[in-house]
């Protein structure tokens, strides 16, 4: 078995007894770091930085889509992070070297004539700093130069070519997606209109009314098949009716002459004529029958009751005549109603069946024109969106601080 001891802890007191013993090594290692850094302080020549706060934002536009709702951006934690890169690459110093002729400017410091344009970029890169503003989408361009000027002049240069360089790539994205919708809107209108010439051609063909072009074409089929149902119900009705009368009749011939008269009343309840001349035959006869005992069959007031009975008698059978005749007559009234019923009945169910396939053909591409149509404005809307948007700058210089 091993056992270790712990080691004693230090006292303040044991480094303040080694700093009072090695004191003057101390303060001449103290002294020597800053009159060292004094004199190099002194001898370096004096730099400035200039920097170029500029604002970025992500290629997300502004305003809503023309009939559509506002996109929400969603946060990017790489987008400043590339957008670090993209500012510090030859995309955007190249032309900030061109333009200031830095190649020659910069020569000097290395003892050259002129310098390549790769040697500038990577000079510029060694001067160049790139940084985020805490907390907001804003971006510090620094740059470092013995000269304030110059280092200002770099800075601006640099933001402002870098905001050509985002206009310039956005505006060729939406010069490329105007082409494209504006091709397509131009396939889409030709598509329309050719959808148009078959409906109007339609529309002439089967004679649509005018009522019907903002319809979709089941209101008038609607009302057809109505129609048809009505005249249906009717010719049920109808034969109804024919039934009743027809059996009426049939009944009646069945019958002799004196149940005729008995029942004919019963049959038509209606008829208002036979009951006053029964009521006249039935009081005759009994004044006939109180004469009769009187006075012989050649009495003058025998044979005046018997010819008036006889008027009565005939009348009676000329009423009766009359009313077979009249149940006749609407049966055969009843029939001919039947058969023109089943005739319209008949017509009307082929033509609701025409008229559905002829405005169902109709209907079918008027619906087909209003989809290309609506498809066509979606372009055309989203076509004036993109065209709008690439009004609107992404990037702005917001201000230039000099140190």
């Amino acid at each position: 078995k091993t056992s270790s001891t712990p080691a004693n802890p230090l006292h303040f007191l044991d480094y303040w007894r080694i700093i009072r013993i090695r004191k003057t090594v101390i303060l001449a290692v103290w002294l020597l770091v800053v009159l060292t850094t004094t004199a190099v302080t002194f001898v370096l020549p004096k730099t400035f930085r200039s920097t170029a706060r500029i604002e970025v934002k992500k290629d997300i536009t502004d305003i809503p889509e023309l009939g559509g709702a506002q996109a929400q951006a969603a946060f990017d934690p790489y987008f400043m992070a590339t957008e670090f890169d993209k500012i510090q690459s030859t995309s955007i110093l190249y032309p900030v070297i061109q333009e200031l002729d830095l190649t020659k400017r910069w020569a000097p410091r290395l003892n050259e004539t002129i310098l390549t344009l790769q040697q500038t970029y990577r000079l510029l890169l060694n001067y160049l700093d790139v940084r985020q503003a805490r907390n907001t989408s804003l971006i510090d361009i620094s740059v470092y130069s013995e000269d304030p000027d110059e280092a200002a002049e770099i800075s601006n240069k640099i933001a402002d070519e870098y905001r050509k360089w985002r206009e310039l790539s956005r505006s060729r994205q939406a010069q490329s997606g105007i082409q494209v919708l504006s091709k397509n809107l131009d396939e889409q209108t030709v598509e329309v209109e050719r959808l148009q010439k078959e409906v109007d051609a339609l529309r002439a063909e089967n004679k649509i009314p005018d009522s019907l072009l903002n319809s979709s074409g089941y209101q008038q089929a609607s009302i057809e098949r109505e129609r048809v149902s009505a005249l249906a119900q009717e010719l049920t009705r109808a034969e109804s009716e024919l039934v009743f009368y027809r059996t009426k009749l049939e009944e009646l011939n069945k019958l002799d002459r004196r149940s005729q008269r008995n029942a004919v009343l019963t049959v038509v309840p209606s008829e208002q004529l036979l009951p006053t001349l029964y009521a006249n035959l039935y009081d005759i006869e009994q004044q006939i029958a109180t004469l009769a005992k009187d006075y012989s069959g050649e009495h003058p007031q025998m044979e005046r009751a018997m010819e008036l009975r006889s008027r009565i008698d005939r009348q009676i059978e000329e009423r009766l005549d009359g009313i077979f005749a009249g149940l006749s007559n609407q049966v055969v009234s009843l029939d001919t109603r039947v058969v023109k019923l089943v005739e319209a009945v008949e017509t009307g169910r082929a033509e609701v069946a025409d008229s559905a396939s002829r405005y169902g053909t109709y209907f079918q591409k008027k619906r087909d024109l209003e989809n290309q149509q609506r498809i066509r404005d979606a372009i055309l809307l989203r076509l004036l969106h993109v065209q709008v948007d690439a009004q609107i700058p992404t990037t702005s210089i917001v201000e230039t601080i000099n140190r």
